[in-house]
């Protein structure tokens, strides 16, 4: 089975070794990989904090993105997914780590937990905002 690259139109294995580059800029493409795994990820049944846009401050919006992406992680892996988007997922993460340490910043379980359709919803939310910020570089 043949898998076509979302960035270069590259048609790839899904044995190959690729994984994604996803820049820590680049919210966007991070936007599309989520929506390509959305049919393999909506089917689980776990609970997963989920804060709103109206939970996040403003200078707490990239640790909010680091909980979303562990609680995403966890997900991927819980649902034996195994494609070029899960690694998307992964190595945005590894990029977001060091700069999501923010001091003040409530922890993940700080907020509530809501079911896989919600947690989607709310983090294209989140991706949303923080692409259009950068656009207009707020952030």
């Amino acid at each position: 089975m043949r898998r076509v690259s979302l960035r270069t139109g590259e048609k790839r294995s899904f044995l190959s070794t690729y994984t994604c580059a996803a820049s820590l800029s680049d919210t966007s493409f991070v936007q599309s990989c989520l929506q390509l795994l959305k049919g393999d990820i909506e089917k689980s049944d776990a609970m997963l904090y989920a804060p709103t846009s109206n939970d996040i401050k403003e200078n707490c919006k990239m640790m909010s993105l680091s909980c979303y992406m562990q609680e995403l992680m966890m997900v991927i892996e819980e649902e034996g997914v195994h494609t070029t988007e899960a690694h998307c997922i992964f190595d945005f993460y590894e990029q977001l780590r060091p700069e999501a340490n923010f001091v003040g910043c409530p922890p993940c379980e700080a907020y509530s937990l809501k079911n896989i359709t919600i947690f989607l919803d709310r983090l294209n939310n989140l991706l949303q905002e923080i692409t259009t910020a950068r656009h207009y570089n707020k952030m």
